[in-house]
């Protein structure tokens, strides 16, 4: 993982994904270049509760506070219990 050089990025703190040439948030990648996307799809998540990894794995990262993202965690993990729950009924 290189650090971007681009002057139109529109993050301040940006890496540069070499593989695709992505621009990717700092707050999205952890320790030796993993990815939250790359978490997210290696377990083959769902949207909601893939988007609730994301949100948790950036939550101490992006704002000063980890609420925010904490409770739109919640949200997402919610949106997937209704989901479910409303699959059960119709089976």
């Amino acid at each position: 993982m290189q650090k971007n050089n681009l002057e139109d990025c529109e993050y301040d703190d940006c890496v540069c994904d070499t593989h695709c040439e992505e621009k990717i948030p700092a707050y999205y990648v952890g320790r030796n270049g993993l990815m939250a996307k790359d978490v997210v799809w290696e377990y083959d998540l769902t949207y909601n509760v893939g988007t609730a990894v994301t949100y948790l794995l950036r939550s101490k990262r992006k704002h000063k506070t980890p609420l925010e993202d904490l409770k739109k965690a919640i949200a997402h993990i919610e949106f997937e219990i209704n989901n479910l729950e409303n699959e059960s009924k119709i089976n």
